[in-house]
């Protein structure tokens, strides 16, 4: 994506800048001269629409983002009303807030909504019983950043979403999203997520009752093949939630991994069925650093990664 800053506030157009490079180094950043705006460039504005004259305006409105000081002035960029009058954002938002709504904006004019993977490893993890199967989500998405990279995205299907992430904005990204896929658009994945320090993407979500685990199996089949489409992995976190329409994404899952206990009342292979048994594996919980290591071998085993001397070599997949 191409940005093109016109902003006249020198000390925060700095700091953006910054920012921006912080958050993703293939983003081209480009300071818009005081005559013309930059060329192939999506707008970033402290310009005032009414101080641009409404001929000028016509013509940047479709791919301008004017800077607001106060949220007060925000149309509702969560609306479906397509016909708002300009695209703003809170000058005093995240950078995660700024840069999803540009993105958006950036698609929207140019169509481009950034390559898809080509093929993606979808692997659902769950747990028999009660427990924080979120952490262990996390060390496996870790672990397989580490083993393979590639681009990860983290979904949660249980009831409770404990990767909350919050803006301070008002945007129901979530409903957003849904939205951009029932009307068959395509969409920018940066618009919806944000990714932490390890590279692990999460749908900008916040924290509490998780409105994944409502949805029905065709929507919730609909949500998956789309994001899917975006990430190289996309590890989905149904924990104790084995509604009907779970199961069903568990069974049509590349690989799903059970963290299990001694005491354990429920069967999971068994809720599979015999023939989706070959994908399915079970760790016993036994402690961190036990732990660890199996989710490592896991995750050598469906990557197919072995070690020769010092040096790592990966032949395919194993498990699918």
């Amino acid at each position: 994506m191409r940005i093109g800053l016109l902003i006249r506030d020198v000390e925060y157009r700095d700091a953006l800048i910054e920012m921006i490079s912080e958050f993703d180094k293939e983003i081209f950043v480009e300071i818009a001269g005081a005559k013309g705006t930059a060329k192939n460039c999506v707008i970033l504005t402290d310009v005032r629409p009414e101080e641009i004259g409404s001929d000028a305006l016509e013509r940047l409105r479709d791919h301008t983002v004017f800077i607001s000081h106060t949220q007060k002035d925000l149309v509702p960029s969560c609306s479906k009303d397509e016909n708002k009058t300009v695209h703003r954002v809170f000058k005093y938002s995240r950078i995660s807030s700024i840069m999803s709504e540009l993105s958006m904006v950036y698609c929207s004019w140019t169509g481009d909504a950034g390559s898809g993977s080509i093929l993606t490893r979808t692997i659902c993890v769950c747990s028999a019983m009660e427990m924080q199967c979120s952490e262990r989500c996390l060390a496996l998405a870790r672990q397989i950043i580490y083993r393979r990279g590639g681009s990860i995205l983290v979904l949660p299907l249980n009831y409770i979403n404990t990767y909350g992430y919050a803006d301070g904005s008002d945007c129901n990204y979530f409903a957003r999203l849904m939205y951009m896929l029932d009307a068959k658009r395509d969409y920018p994945p940066e618009a919806f997520t944000n990714t932490d320090s390890y590279g692990i993407s999460y749908l900008m979500m916040p924290a509490g009752r998780n409105p994944i685990a409502y949805l029905d199996s065709e929507d919730l089949a609909m949500l998956i093949r789309s994001l899917a489409a975006k990430f190289d992995t996309l590890v989905m976190d149904a924990g104790t939630a084995f509604r009907t329409e779970n199961l069903q994404i568990m069974k049509s899952a590349d690989n799903v991994l059970c963290f299990g206990s001694a005491r354990q009342l429920i069967d999971v292979k068994a809720m599979l069925g015999e023939e989706h048994r070959s994908r399915f594996t079970e760790i016993m919980i036994s402690g961190a650093d036990d732990e660890n290591l199996r989710i490592d071998d896991y995750v050598r085993e469906v990557y197919g990664v072995i070690v020769e001397g010092d040096n790592e070599i990966s032949y395919g997949s194993k498990i699918r």
